[in-house]
């Protein structure tokens, strides 16, 4: 996907930008908007069916070592991570591969796929946009709503409003032409998208070799820590 060149007019995000509730739901309207328009669309089974799904992209990404840099990752987070995500580390993987099972066969939408806070921009005009299209894949649309939720906020004020964004999301999905699901629905496959979120993140401070340098470790320990807590606090190491 190419862009014009915009830089002289956006600025990007980064780990240390303070999302306000404004900035969150802009934020949602955008995935609201991509999620709504193609859920369940025909486009996934014709001109989009070049793109993997989740399911598929996850697990090619598991054949470079996934499992050992996702583990090395959580290893070195122990001083930032909550101790009873810590002390069941062993447990993490075995769940993120039950997640993705169960996330498989829920109806397909166009998904951004890395949607964490430093891919996003905000024009002079005060629009937002997501940049960085690299893993768009055919999935479920709570993998992009976890996963910006829990990188863009601090864990404080996701605590605090979690629930509300998420709300808030559903109302925009079904207004865009996506399916209207219940508040109960969506904590559930919410929960579900945490653990391979956090996965991208454990990944990205450990990488294997055959991986670039993907991002400062600084900017991995913000996003570990974040998305950690959420773990956390949806119990999603005992997702069965």
């Amino acid at each position: 996907m190419v862009f014009e060149d915009f830089g002289d007019r956006a600025t990007f995000c980064s780990e240390e930008t303070r999302v306000d509730l404004d900035f969150a739901r802009a934020q949602l309207d955008v995935l609201a908007r991509l999620h709504g328009r193609f859920a369940g669309a025909p486009e996934l089974g014709g001109a989009l069916a070049v793109l993997p799904t989740w399911y598929d992209r996850f697990h090619n990404l598991a054949t470079f070592h996934l499992e050992e840099s996702c583990a090395a990752g959580v290893d070195a987070s122990e001083a930032f991570l909550p101790p009873e995500l810590f002390a069941r580390r062993q447990q993490i993987w075995p769940a993120t591969l039950r997640s993705l099972e169960r996330l498989r066969d829920l109806q397909l939408t166009l998904c951004h796929g890395d949607v964490h806070l430093k891919n996003w921009y905000q024009c002079d005009d005060g629009k937002i946009g997501l940049g960085d299209w690299g893993v768009a894949h055919r999935g479920h649309w709570s993998r992009d709503l976890a996963y910006t939720l829990t990188t863009a906020l601090t864990i404080a004020d996701r605590q605090a409003h979690e629930a509300d964004l998420i709300a808030y999301y559903l109302d925009k999905l079904a207004d865009e032409g996506g399916p209207r699901v219940s508040m109960d629905e969506a904590m559930r496959v919410y929960r579900l998208s945490l653990p391979s979120a956090f996965a991208f993140w454990t990944l990205t401070l450990k990488p294997d070799p055959a991986f670039p340098d993907m991002q400062p470790a600084a900017t991995a320990q913000v996003f570990i820590e974040r998305i950690g807590q959420a773990m956390a606090d949806h119990r999603a190491v005992d997702i069965d």
